[in-house]
């Protein structure tokens, strides 16, 4: 977040401040997702987290008056953790007892092999596009994570786990 604000035209010692300020939301949010975590299907918070970072993140792409980028950013830190935590317990709910720690354990290491070369591909995409486009990339992503979810995803809420 602070090369972002940097690249806006935001002193480092600024953005410094604001991400400080905008990671307050990183432990609170998933303490309030809490709140909704077994309401709803899964697959529907994650779409609409998904949602909710296509249009923060929009907004924080355009913004420049400080107040705003710290609420944009909270939220769109909030939604972040929305995501993270739907996803995390819905992609051990998709797949049958027997193969479930091997299935959760392999999508979880190819995350995080995609997140090794996501950071190399938001630096390209912020030199060629800026801001707004690192924010293009990222609204993209979560389109083909709403479209694919919303068409294919199995609802999982209220499944017995020993299947």
């Amino acid at each position: 977040m602070p090369t972002l604000l940097v690249e806006k035209g935001i002193t480092v010692t600024r953005s410094l401040q604001y991400s400080f300020i905008v990671a307050f939301a990183y432990p609170i949010a998933p303490l309030l997702a809490a709140s909704f975590a077994d309401l709803f299907e899964r697959k529907w918070i994650i779409c609409g987290a998904s949602a909710a970072i296509i249009i923060f993140g929009s907004a924080f792409s355009r913004l420049t008056e400080p107040a705003l980028l710290i609420v944009c950013g909270v939220l769109l830190t909030a939604a972040n953790m929305t995501m993270s935590y739907a996803y995390h317990a819905y992609q051990t709910e998709v797949f049958p007892t027997a193969i479930r720690a091997r299935a959760a354990g392999l999508v979880y290491s190819m995350s995080r092999v995609a997140a090794t070369f996501s950071g190399f591909i938001v630096a390209y995409m912020l030199r060629e596009g800026g801001v707004a486009g690192v924010f293009g990339m990222i609204t993209a992503a979560m389109l083909v994570v709403i479209v694919t979810l919303a068409l294919f995803g199995p609802n999982v809420r209220g499944k017995p786990l020993e299947a």
